[in-house]
């Protein structure tokens, strides 16, 4: 039997339980969702700890692999969030708004953290395997840019209008470029510090 411990109780789980519900209900476990064809059960607290720990790893170590799927949410999981519970800014904003905290504290200095992103960026020369739209492309570099130009963190209210008339596919597009942006950014500080081995 497994022990999981909740916000306040412990409980066990029954070694016969499939492993994908013993993952799910460890709270240990980076596990954030289990479905059974058309249902799923989410914890979209753990959606959030994936988000971050992936991006904090990926501070601590630029060479880890990573995957939006394997490490940050799942196709289905980034559905569920953006579609079934509309939290796609939320989800955008605490993506840059936590980008930004490991970058402000993470030693990097504050001139290349706050540099905005040149017009000429693009995402697909440093990663090519990466296709885009170039619509999710503009409006990831704006969000992104706008959190690296401010003092605080962004608000939902700070990107609805770029995000609302996107459809789902579009704004788990958005998100994923964030991602990537943000790895990359990085990836380059850490490279400008030398600290990239």
């Amino acid at each position: 039997m497994v022990q999981s411990s909740g916000d306040e109780n412990v409980f066990s789980i029954p070694d016969e339980a499939p492993e994908e519900v013993r993952e799910f209900m460890d709270r240990g476990h980076r596990r954030a969702s289990i479905a059974d064809g058309e249902r799923m059960m989410m914890d979209p607290g753990q959606v959030l700890n994936n988000i971050e720990n992936t991006m904090r790893r990926l501070h601590a170590d630029i060479n880890v692999e990573v995957s939006v799927d394997g490490d940050l949410a799942n196709e289905k999981e980034l559905m569920v969030m953006m579609g079934d519970l509309m939290m796609a800014s939320p989800l955008i904003t605490f993506l840059v708004n936590t980008g930004m905290e490991i970058m402000t504290t993470g030693g990097y200095p504050t001139d290349l953290v706050t540099k905005a992103l040149p017009d000429h960026y693009d995402i697909t020369a440093l990663i090519p395997s990466l296709k885009v739209n170039q619509r999710q492309h503009d409006i990831a570099t704006t969000i992104f840019n706008m959190r690296s130009s401010s003092t605080r963190d962004l608000t939902e209210d700070d990107i609805d209008d770029l995000i609302e008339p996107l459809d789902l596919a579009g704004k788990i597009e958005v998100f994923i470029i964030l991602f990537w942006i943000w790895g990359t950014k990085i990836g380059a500080m850490k490279n400008v510090m030398g600290t990239d081995r």
